[in-house]
């Protein structure tokens, strides 16, 4: 039973017509109001950024994975009958699957043509043509293309909300205020060939393509961005903010990923405590000494790199 109704939930999605707006993974709020842009909403920006964290859990033997919420089951549109979806399928028409190509291919054309733009110029014009692209790119996406370009959107979204943050947000990115312009477009210019990895070609697309969208390999690919541009923060305090930021988007991930839980389950606990714990050193950090907070970072650094060795041997055990 449970195989069967992820196959028609998924298989619905294809059922409406594509001029239909459908929002996957978000509730609908306002529209930004900003005149000659995109219709942009701040559930279009929010996937993959937003993990559900929370109370540290006790030291215990790693509890039995209860299944995480799959994200094609949750309701697209308040404008959408609730008694539609999920009741026929139907194999696709060569036009519905040729509308569908011209979705991707033009959201990775777009992408494309951000980075030969950029090529060239300086940094901070560089952050201006990939910011403009995303902005552009990401609302789209989610109306058009739906779930098969989630995992670029979650991509792209996270690139926003490290370097510059995401519309409509409450929070500005993790390095808003950092003067190392280099590192800013390295994340967005990074983000953005990490989004055109995940591409779905419709052609083949059916229901247990969609539940096995690769979420734990975007999350492990994340984390090892991270790593890497971590060694470019030189002030203790935002590389502090930039790390929890990205612990916080692969937990958002792993808590997706719905057929890897039982292989990420220890991990999803450690990740939640660590957050929560960097939540307190946070509040903590006004009356910290700076020795006090090189050693959080310098221990925070160990439990990183074990949580990239740990999902990197699993992956290859598996």
């Amino acid at each position: 039973m449970k195989t069967f109704k992820h196959k028609v939930l998924a298989a619905s999605l294809f059922m409406l017509p594509l001029s239909v707006s459908v929002q996957v993974l978000a509730a609908p709020v306002q529209p930004n109001g900003i005149v000659g842009e995109p219709d942009r909403r701040e559930s279009d920006f929010s996937q993959g950024t937003q993990p559900v964290v929370g109370p540290k859990a006790p030291p215990a033997p790693a509890p039995v994975p209860v299944p995480m919420p799959d994200p094609q089951q949750r309701s697209p549109s308040d404008s959408l009958s609730a008694f539609s979806q999920g009741l026929v399928h139907h194999t696709m028409t060569e036009a519905e699957i040729s509308n569908l190509r011209e979705y991707l291919n033009n959201s990775r054309e777009k992408l494309q043509k951000a980075l030969n733009q950029a090529k060239g110029k300086t940094s901070l014009e560089a952050i201006t043509v990939y910011e403009r692209a995303i902005l552009e790119i990401v609302p789209t996406s989610n109306k058009s293309a739906g779930a098969l370009e989630l995992l670029m959107r979650m991509s792209l979204n996270q690139g926003l909300d490290l370097v510059m943050g995401v519309p409509g947000s409450s929070r500005g990115g993790a390095l808003q205020y950092s003067q190392n312009t280099g590192l800013k477009a390295q994340i967005l210019e990074g983000s953005i060939l990490l989004a055109m990895k995940y591409f779905m070609d419709p052609k083949g697309l059916n229901s247990d393509a969609l539940s096995r969208l690769p979420f734990r390999e975007l999350g492990w690919n994340r984390l090892h961005q991270t790593l890497r541009w971590w060694g470019g923060i030189e002030d203790s305090a935002v590389a502090l903010e930039f790390v929890e930021r990205s612990l916080g988007h692969w937990l958002a991930i792993a808590q997706m990923a719905k057929n890897d839980v039982p292989l990420m389950a220890q991990e999803m606990v450690d990740v939640n405590n660590i957050l929560v714990s960097l939540s307190q050193t946070r509040k903590d950090m006004p009356t910290m000494s700076t020795e006090k907070l090189d050693e959080e970072l310098r221990e925070l650094r160990g439990q990183f790199e074990n949580l990239l060795d740990t999902l990197q041997r699993k992956a290859q055990a598996r």
